[in-house]
């Protein structure tokens, strides 16, 4: 439900708690943080989660400092933002306190194609470029669909792979129906950021391919943007650019922040489409660096999947407000449990040992107990002591 879930999330909504999207995600911060604790691996989870938490207070911390300088403090976006980072968490705890891979597995296939499904049925039939489906955002629903790519490529989920492609085709197409700009950008930077470091012997790609991409983002997304018609790219591109210059300047004539929420109070914008520079606005030079604290906690002890949806998020703050992108929190919590949790320790399948393999544990069994002196085929080497010693030939 926690997967499924972040495609019935509307980051625009002014209230939350009883929402579909909302449920869930209650039931599981409850259970995470107000059940039973007493878990086998409680102390890989309690550690990798520390820092996490730590940096989420901090941001709640610094939610308030403007009030105290007089600045506005806009209580609703302010919990917004702490439930959205809570998410992570709860989702975290939930996948810790599964014994069973198997059934994991099944869940996380479950939610994910119901949610494929809707956004495919809701997005696909419309016909027209920037459809929005079922999000009521083409930004939001092409973020969602790039994201839920990435993450079925890396985790390689579902299993099957007929299933899987189809769906990644899917989700492609409706990635480029919606048209959302930052998300083919998200989507392209966190794939040649994951690629060359799934292997191991690969050094000079690690280097390479992301330069190569920073470079020829700007070409790539202005011959889609010709390719759909809409012009979007030098129209969003160039009011962002007025946007984020008028709200740096008023920085400067109020350091400190004018109050989480209250971005649009400077008569320079609805909003920022920039995490960083809306916060910077809101909450002083102290909201980028509890940003940036965030993504650097939950990526502390995460692996490649995981640091791959914290760049991911870390694209998209650029050009979209994405902290209530819940689908981010969820998909990079279960790459994390994937990464550091016991039950996840292997991405692939546990399969049944082969005859060879048992014959080879029996013998070790042999040698281990003495079983293996007498044995046919076997023959004595002499070890300088009295004592001779057996081997099998």
């Amino acid at each position: 439900m926690l997967i499924f879930s972040t495609c019935l999330a509307s980051y625009r909504r002014t209230s939350f708690g009883t929402a579909p999207a909302d449920i869930p995600i209650l039931i599981a911060l409850f259970l995470g943080f107000f059940g039973n604790n007493k878990h086998p691996h409680h102390q890989i989870w309690a550690k990798t989660l520390r820092p996490i938490m730590l940096a989420i207070s901090f941001y709640a911390i610094v939610c308030v400092l403007p009030a105290l300088s007089g600045g506005n403090l806009y209580l609703l976006q302010a919990v917004k933002d702490l439930f959205s980072f809570l998410i992570f968490p709860a989702t975290y705890l939930a996948l810790a306190k599964i014994t069973d891979r198997k059934i994991a597995d099944r869940a996380i296939a479950i939610g994910l194609g119901l949610a494929i499904f809707l956004v495919a049925i809701t997005a696909l039939p419309s016909g027209g470029i920037r459809a929005d489906g079922i999000f009521g955002s083409p930004n939001l629903g092409g973020n969602w669909a790039a994201l839920v790519i990435v993450f079925m490529t890396m985790t390689k989920r579902p299993l099957n792979k007929v299933i899987r492609y189809t769906a990644i085709i899917l989700m492609l197409i409706a990635s480029l129906q919606m048209a959302s700009l930052g998300g083919i950008l998200c989507m392209v930077g966190a794939l040649a950021f994951w690629l060359p470091r799934k292997s191991s012997t690969t050094k000079l790609g690690k280097y390479t391919i992301p330069i190569l991409l920073l470079l020829g983002s700007s070409f790539f997304l202005q011959a889609f943007d010709a390719f759909t018609g809409l012009d979007r790219y030098s129209r969003s591109s160039g009011g962002r650019q007025e946007i984020w210059g008028n709200a740096i300047s008023s920085w400067f004539e109020k350091p400190l922040g004018v109050g989480i929420g209250n971005f649009s109070s400077g008569a320079i914008g609805s909003e920022a489409h920039n995490d960083y520079i809306s916060s910077l606005v809101e909450l002083g030079i102290l909201g980028p660096i509890a940003i940036v604290l965030i993504c650097v906690a939950m990526g502390r002890y995460g692996g490649v999947m995981t640091r791959t949806i914290v760049l991911f998020y870390a694209l998209s703050a650029v050009s979209h407000n994405s902290i209530n992108f819940r689908h981010i929190w969820v998909l990079m919590a279960i790459c994390l449990a994937y990464e550091t949790l016991p039950i996840f320790a292997s991405n692939e399948s546990v399969e049944p040992p082969t005859q060879s393999t048992r014959i080879k544990n029996l013998n070790k069994y042999r040698y281990s107990s003495g079983l293996h002196i007498g044995m046919p085929g076997s023959k004595v080497v002499r070890t300088g002591v009295n004592t001779p010693i057996r081997l099998n030939t």
